[in-house]
């Protein structure tokens, strides 16, 4: 139960999309073409299970992040997660490690406005997991779908990320990453105007999983 435990925390410290308070992301001065997007802040939901001697163990945690992200939506079908000018990357990580890689892949449209984003090379990003969570975490699935509203000003995403621990047991863990986005320029005045009324415990503080025994 404690592994399982550990594991769902140290998912949400992964994908934390964290930033220090006060930080703006600020569009890249070359966004090469297409539009830029401000991340607002994301919601995360980390799940982890694992079965050994007749005993499943789950474990859920879910908690809120402040974001600084940045996602430029190319007008070549392409799409790229950077560092914006000024502020930390989208991506952060709760422990000392390498800065973590920039996400650059494609865009893939599917119907009714869906569009999938594909990353080109998941190694970079496999390794930073591995690094940021102090142990190995085979990814085995990991997507992201946006849609951008009629108006063309605001989005809405998810990326999930499907990953085990091998071990013994081995440990299955599920990453669900819920943001919103304003089109640049005018993020900075609608970014601080959606606040939920029930607000989360904030993944920075490390609140505490449930965790559920079955036999």
């Amino acid at each position: 139960m404690r592994s399982v435990a550990r594991l769902v925390v140290a998912c949400g410290a992964v994908v934390a999309f964290g930033a220090p308070a006060g930080v703006r992301a600020q569009c890249p001065s070359d966004p090469r073409g297409g539009t830029c997007w401000i991340v607002g802040d994301v919601v995360l939901t980390s799940i982890a299970r694992a079965t050994a001697d007749g005993q499943t163990a789950r474990c859920r945690l879910r908690c809120s992040a402040p974001a600084a992200g940045v996602l430029l939506l190319r007008d070549d079908d392409t799409y790229s997660m950077p560092p914006s000018d000024g502020t930390p990357t989208a991506l952060s990580c709760a422990t000392d490690v390498d800065p973590p890689p920039v996400e650059e892949g494609r865009v893939v449209r599917r119907r009714g406005g869906k569009l999938v984003l594909e990353p080109f090379d998941l190694a970079p990003f496999d390794a930073f997991v591995d690094a940021c969570a102090g142990r190995e975490l085979r990814i085995l699935r990991y997507r992201t779908t946006v849609r951008v509203a009629p108006d063309g000003t605001t989005l809405a995403g998810v990326t999930k990320i499907r990953s085990v621990a091998p071990g013994r047991p081995p440990i299955a863990s599920r990453l669900v990453a819920r943001f919103t986005g304003v089109r640049a320029p005018a993020a900075a005045a609608r970014a601080d105007a959606r606040r939920r009324a029930r607000p989360l415990p904030a993944c920075a503080e490390n609140p505490a999983p449930r965790c559920v025994t079955s036999y």
